[in-house]
């Protein structure tokens, strides 16, 4: 067996929380400019709402608050949970292990549209770069270490319809 060396582990990805992160700043800004301007406080918030948006500051402030709230609400509830279930997963050992050589190989063309796929020891696996977080999507078009003939080591899950590599060591 060849010396391994962890390429991938679950509890290292938080690649599903870029929406909620990124909606998070948005409701920040506008309930500060909504809380400045009920508070009748100017300050540089408050002055790029006017120069934006003119005679509409509050109204936007207040609308952009309301949307980018119920907005983080959506994505947080569609992103958080699948994350926080593929982690318990891990933590509480839930997998099964593989280890052998990668055979069947079939890369994923670097336009997508198709799934990279491949076995270990009859293992099936595929995935793609367009997959959402929560397990192994990195395809070698994009950067991926999966080759024909390397040797692995992959901790996965399966959900039932695939199987989701939450731990990938490689020689």
């Amino acid at each position: 067996m060849p010396a391994l060396h962890l390429v991938y582990c679950v509890t290292d990805d938080y690649s599903g929380l870029e929406f909620p992160v990124i909606t998070s700043v948005f409701f920040i800004i506008f309930t500060s400019a909504t809380v400045a301007y009920y508070r009748k406080k100017e300050n540089i918030l408050t002055k790029l709402f006017e120069l934006a948006f003119e005679e509409n500051a509050w109204n936007s402030a207040l609308m952009g608050a309301v949307f980018s709230g119920v907005f983080l609400c959506f994505v947080t509830f569609l992103s958080v949970p699948p994350l926080i279930r593929v982690r318990n997963i891990y933590n509480e050992n839930q997998l099964q292990y593989i280890e052998g050589r990668v055979t069947e190989y079939s890369p994923m063309p670097y336009a997508g549209h198709e799934n990279e796929y491949f076995e270990v020891k009859g293992v099936k696996f595929w995935f793609s770069d367009y997959d959402e977080g929560g397990h192994y999507n990195n395809a070698a078009s994009h950067g991926g270490v999966i080759k024909p003939g390397l040797y692995v080591r992959i901790g996965y899950y399966y959900t039932g319809f695939q199987n989701d590599i939450l731990k990938l060591e490689t020689e």
